[in-house]
Protein backbone atom coordinates (compact mmCIF):
# COMPACT_ATOMS: atom_id res chain seq x y z
CA UNK A 1 0.00 0.00 0.00
CA UNK A 2 2.77 2.38 0.79
CA UNK A 3 6.34 2.63 -0.39
CA UNK A 4 8.93 5.24 0.33
CA UNK A 5 9.62 6.84 -3.01
CA UNK A 6 13.25 6.88 -4.19
CA UNK A 7 14.61 7.08 -0.71
CA UNK A 8 15.54 3.63 0.50
CA UNK A 9 19.29 3.22 0.39
CA UNK A 10 21.21 0.01 -0.10
CA UNK A 11 21.10 -0.68 3.63
CA UNK A 12 17.29 -0.49 3.77
CA UNK A 13 17.22 2.73 5.78
CA UNK A 14 15.02 5.64 4.83
CA UNK A 15 16.99 8.67 3.74
CA UNK A 16 16.25 12.25 4.78
CA UNK A 17 13.49 14.22 2.99
CA UNK A 18 11.67 11.11 1.83
CA UNK A 19 8.03 10.91 0.75
CA UNK A 20 5.64 8.05 1.37
CA UNK A 21 4.10 7.00 -1.95
CA UNK A 22 0.58 5.74 -1.23
CA UNK A 23 -0.64 4.04 -4.41
CA UNK A 24 -4.38 3.40 -4.19
CA UNK A 25 -5.08 1.26 -7.22
CA UNK A 26 -6.96 -1.91 -6.36
CA UNK A 27 -9.23 -3.16 -3.63
CA UNK A 28 -9.12 -2.27 0.05
CA UNK A 29 -9.96 -5.07 2.44
CA UNK A 30 -9.89 -5.26 6.24
CA UNK A 31 -6.74 -7.38 6.28
CA UNK A 32 -4.10 -7.88 3.60
CA UNK A 33 -3.93 -11.29 1.98
CA UNK A 34 -1.13 -12.72 -0.10
CA UNK A 35 -2.22 -13.77 -3.58
CA UNK A 36 0.15 -16.46 -4.90
CA UNK A 37 -1.23 -16.00 -8.43
CA UNK A 38 -0.75 -12.21 -8.57
CA UNK A 39 2.50 -12.44 -10.52
CA UNK A 40 0.86 -14.74 -13.08
CA UNK A 41 -2.06 -12.37 -13.67
CA UNK A 42 0.24 -9.54 -14.78
CA UNK A 43 -2.11 -6.75 -13.80
CA UNK A 44 -1.59 -3.59 -11.79
CA UNK A 45 -4.73 -4.05 -9.73
CA UNK A 46 -3.62 -4.87 -6.19
CA UNK A 47 -5.30 -5.81 -2.97
CA UNK A 48 -4.43 -3.76 0.11
CA UNK A 49 -5.30 -4.30 3.71
CA UNK A 50 -6.76 -1.41 5.63
CA UNK A 51 -4.36 -2.32 8.43
CA UNK A 52 -1.38 -1.99 6.05
CA UNK A 53 -2.44 1.46 4.89
CA UNK A 54 -3.09 2.74 8.42
CA UNK A 55 0.22 1.29 9.69
CA UNK A 56 2.16 2.88 6.81
CA UNK A 57 0.66 6.31 7.54
CA UNK A 58 1.34 5.96 11.29
CA UNK A 59 4.92 4.92 10.65
CA UNK A 60 5.43 7.84 8.25
CA UNK A 61 4.06 10.22 10.87
CA UNK A 62 6.55 9.08 13.49
CA UNK A 63 9.54 8.88 11.12
CA UNK A 64 11.46 12.16 11.11
CA UNK A 65 12.96 11.41 7.67
CA UNK A 66 9.56 11.23 5.94
CA UNK A 67 8.39 14.75 5.12
CA UNK A 68 5.07 14.03 3.43
CA UNK A 69 2.72 11.68 1.62
CA UNK A 70 2.06 11.49 -2.11
CA UNK A 71 -1.38 9.97 -2.60
CA UNK A 72 -1.74 8.40 -6.06
CA UNK A 73 -5.45 8.13 -6.82
CA UNK A 74 -6.14 5.12 -9.02
CA UNK A 75 -9.21 2.94 -9.09
CA UNK A 76 -10.28 1.73 -5.67
CA UNK A 77 -12.98 -0.91 -5.42
CA UNK A 78 -14.65 -2.47 -2.43
CA UNK A 79 -13.69 0.24 0.03
CA UNK A 80 -16.47 0.93 2.47
CA UNK A 81 -17.25 4.42 3.66
CA UNK A 82 -15.99 3.43 7.11
CA UNK A 83 -12.62 2.29 5.69
CA UNK A 84 -12.21 5.52 3.73
CA UNK A 85 -13.14 7.53 6.82
CA UNK A 86 -10.49 5.69 8.84
CA UNK A 87 -7.80 6.33 6.21
CA UNK A 88 -8.85 9.98 5.94
CA UNK A 89 -8.73 10.35 9.72
CA UNK A 90 -5.22 8.89 9.82
CA UNK A 91 -4.14 11.28 7.04
CA UNK A 92 -5.56 14.18 9.08
CA UNK A 93 -3.54 12.99 12.08
CA UNK A 94 -0.47 12.80 9.83
CA UNK A 95 -0.99 16.43 8.75
CA UNK A 96 -1.25 17.55 12.39
CA UNK A 97 2.40 16.58 12.75
CA UNK A 98 3.29 19.42 10.36
CA UNK A 99 3.90 17.21 7.34
CA UNK A 100 2.23 17.60 3.93
CA UNK A 101 -0.12 15.46 1.85
CA UNK A 102 -0.44 15.86 -1.92
CA UNK A 103 -2.95 13.91 -4.02
CA UNK A 104 -2.73 13.30 -7.77
CA UNK A 105 -5.02 11.38 -10.06
CA UNK A 106 -5.79 10.90 -13.72
CA UNK A 107 -9.37 10.20 -12.68
CA UNK A 108 -11.01 10.55 -9.30
CA UNK A 109 -13.88 8.36 -8.27
CA UNK A 110 -16.22 9.83 -5.71
CA UNK A 111 -14.58 7.75 -2.99
CA UNK A 112 -11.02 8.76 -3.86
CA UNK A 113 -11.96 12.41 -4.25
CA UNK A 114 -13.41 12.31 -0.73
CA UNK A 115 -10.15 10.80 0.50
CA UNK A 116 -8.07 13.35 -1.43
CA UNK A 117 -9.89 16.34 0.05
CA UNK A 118 -7.76 15.99 3.20
CA UNK A 119 -4.65 16.74 1.11
CA UNK A 120 -2.97 20.14 1.09
CA UNK A 121 -3.11 20.06 -2.70
CA UNK A 122 -5.36 17.99 -4.97
CA UNK A 123 -4.04 17.70 -8.52
CA UNK A 124 -6.07 16.39 -11.47
CA UNK A 125 -4.53 15.51 -14.81
CA UNK A 126 -5.70 18.18 -17.32
CA UNK A 127 -7.13 15.37 -19.47
CA UNK A 128 -8.67 13.67 -16.42
CA UNK A 129 -12.11 13.64 -14.85
CA UNK A 130 -13.95 13.44 -11.57
CA UNK A 131 -16.82 10.97 -11.31
CA UNK A 132 -19.05 12.74 -8.81
CA UNK A 133 -22.53 11.29 -8.47
CA UNK A 134 -23.53 12.53 -5.03
CA UNK A 135 -24.58 10.59 -1.98
CA UNK A 136 -27.90 8.82 -1.80
CA UNK A 137 -29.94 6.56 0.39
CA UNK A 138 -33.00 4.55 -0.50
CA UNK A 139 -35.21 3.03 2.17
CA UNK A 140 -36.48 -0.49 1.58
CA UNK A 141 -40.14 -1.16 2.31
CA UNK A 142 -41.23 -4.72 3.11
CA UNK A 143 -44.99 -4.22 3.58
CA UNK A 144 -46.09 -5.49 0.14
CA UNK A 145 -43.68 -8.43 0.24
CA UNK A 146 -44.86 -9.49 3.67
CA UNK A 147 -48.52 -9.28 2.57
CA UNK A 148 -47.80 -11.49 -0.47
CA UNK A 149 -46.24 -14.23 1.66
CA UNK A 150 -48.95 -13.98 4.30
CA UNK A 151 -47.00 -12.40 7.12
CA UNK A 152 -48.78 -9.86 9.26
CA UNK A 153 -46.53 -7.56 11.26
CA UNK A 154 -47.52 -6.62 14.80
CA UNK A 155 -45.71 -3.50 15.81
CA UNK A 156 -45.33 -2.15 19.32
CA UNK A 157 -43.99 1.37 19.68
CA UNK A 158 -42.18 2.48 22.80
CA UNK A 159 -40.71 5.96 23.04
CA UNK A 160 -40.57 8.80 20.59
CA UNK A 161 -38.72 7.16 17.67
CA UNK A 162 -41.69 6.23 15.50
CA UNK A 163 -40.13 5.91 12.02
CA UNK A 164 -38.08 2.80 12.82
CA UNK A 165 -40.97 0.55 11.77
CA UNK A 166 -41.87 2.38 8.56
CA UNK A 167 -40.31 -0.28 6.27
CA UNK A 168 -42.77 -2.83 7.72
Amino acid sequence: AGTVASSVGGNGEIEENSILFLDLNGTIEERAQENPFASLMNNDFNSYGLDEIIDAIKEAKSNKDIKGIYLQAGAVEGASGASLEEIRGELASFKESGKFVVAYGDQYSQELYYLATIADKVILNPQGSIAWHGLASTPVFYKDLLEKVGVEMQIFKVGTYKSAVEPF
